[in-house]
């Protein structure tokens, strides 16, 4: 079994609302693990399974279970063959509000992290971006298309993939 493990951090202090710590995610297996990795900021780590056999067509994407972060809903998509926009053999992540209506009040804007982790713990690519609260709520430019090159996370001496 191959497992990768993706982190998204928020610059906030967050209420944690996750239904279960493992859940399905188009056909791989997720599991959840929250934690405060350092002061005002909150981490969910996302760990899918299988991430090898996962389809890697351009527009494919694996949706994480919904988490809460103060008073809003949020998850995760993961595009192993990327976006229409990313570069061929690119891995896209976006971040993505998940809930009826507009972005909380209290939320005027929002900076996140993106992580991918090795088997160790140790990040091997990250990318923060800090999103004004007018394209929060016009869900503008909430990932980044190129995040990592696919071949990198399949690369047995990158020791990303866990399996």
């Amino acid at each position: 079994l191959s497992l990768l493990s993706v982190l998204v951090l928020l610059r906030r202090r967050c209420r944690y609302n996750i239904m279960s710590s493992e859940e399905i995610i188009s056909g791989a297996e997720c599991s959840v693990d929250v934690a405060q990795p350092r002061e005002g900021w909150t981490s969910f780590q996302f760990k899918v399974l299988n991430f090898e056999y996962i389809p890697t067509t351009k527009g494919y994407r694996l949706e994480t279970p919904e988490f809460s972060c103060r008073g809003d809903e949020w998850i995760l998509k993961i595009y192993p063959g990327g976006t229409r926009f990313a570069t061929a053999g690119y891995l896209s992540v976006y971040l993505d509000h998940h809930a009826n209506g507009g972005i909380s009040e209290q939320n005027s804007a929002l900076k996140f992290e993106i992580k991918i982790l090795d088997k160790l713990g140790v990040t091997k690519k990250a990318m923060q971006k800090t999103i004004p609260q007018r394209q929060l709520v016009a869900r503008i430019n909430r990932g980044f298309n190129n995040f990592i090159l696919l071949s990198d996370i399949l690369d047995e001496s990158q020791n990303i993939i866990d399996g």
